[in-house]
């Protein structure tokens, strides 16, 4: 990632706070919302032409100290300091990466009676049991996690307008994948599938754009998941995310539910109407 990358990220930041939140007077009369640049480096102890070069990119490899300073001042979240910390990282690896899902993780994934699923680096989805596809994407081909035509999860939701009523926080839920392919791509800068990928969803999903630009982050579970399912009505999950400890690039998924509660029951009906032999005959045209 470029300085261009570190200055938005670190503006975008700075523009969320005001002065009262750092324990700064706010009488002030302010043309641009958010802290001044002057601000932020007065109270994380560095010159404010140091940090001005910081966010123009041109301050060379900042050491992790000042770093951590500055991620304090502007109230940095864990996983955000950790973000910061990969943009000014000049020394990034270019790697490749081959999907892949070894045979016993992909029965755990069909064994489940609750819905799950396995995504990768470019939240493509390499597998998943009946339950997630019959939940979250019934039009698309059953078995097109094992073809070419692999389902993404961003296209799924931001160029699929069916999503926007299956998700009842459709934004929420936009938002965390915008942040988990920030992180992939902060952490991948070389892999062109996903630069490609990137690059085609600002240019065709304005919600897209809007959020990629606003460099939101994500690593940890939403918690709370609800669904307005066209056929079986309102699902509530709880979501959970286990990563493989020999590809971290693989993210296992999965919805518990509440025993005994609706959901479960509605799951249920939904699993055991659907035949299986014929689950997804259709394909979604975004789904690649």
């Amino acid at each position: 990632m470029g300085g261009d990358e570190l200055g938005e990220f670190l503006r975008s930041r700075r523009a969320a706070l005001l002065p009262a939140d750092v324990g700064l007077p706010s009488a002030d009369r302010r043309r641009v919302r958010g802290l001044r640049r002057e601000e932020v480096a007065a109270l994380a102890g560095v010159s404010s032409s140091y940090y001005t070069r910081i966010e123009q990119g041109n301050a060379g490899q900042v050491s992790p100290a000042v770093l951590r300073s500055v991620a304090a001042v502007l109230r940095l979240s864990d996983a955000d300091s950790a973000y910061l910390l990969r943009l000014a990282d000049p020394t990034l690896p270019t790697t490749t990466w081959t999907p892949a899902v070894r045979p016993s993780v992909r029965q755990l994934v069909h064994r489940l009676d609750i819905p799950a699923a396995i995504l990768g680096r470019h939240i493509d989805v390499l597998a998943w049991n009946r339950a997630a596809h019959l939940v979250f994407a019934p039009d698309v081909a059953f078995d097109a996690p094992d073809s070419a035509a692999r389902p993404n999860w961003a296209r799924l939701l931001f160029l699929e307008p069916s999503s926007r009523s299956l998700f009842a926080d459709w934004p929420g839920t936009a938002r965390d994948i915008a942040g988990r392919l920030r992180i992939s791509a902060t952490r991948h800068p070389q892999d062109a599938e996903l630069q490609a990928l990137i690059m085609e969803l600002r240019a065709a999903s304005a919600d897209f754009e809007a959020l990629w630009s606003s460099h939101p982050v994500q690593v940890g579970n939403r918690g709370l998941v609800q669904i307005q399912h066209p056929l079986v009505g309102e699902l509530v999950f709880h979501d959970e995310l286990l990563h493989l400890a020999d590809d971290p690039d693989c993210l296992v998924v999965t919805m518990t539910v509440e025993p005994g509660s609706s959901t479960e029951s509605a799951l249920r009906r939904l699993v055991t109407a659907d035949p299986g032999d014929s689950a997804g005959s259709g394909r979604s045209s975004t789904a690649r």
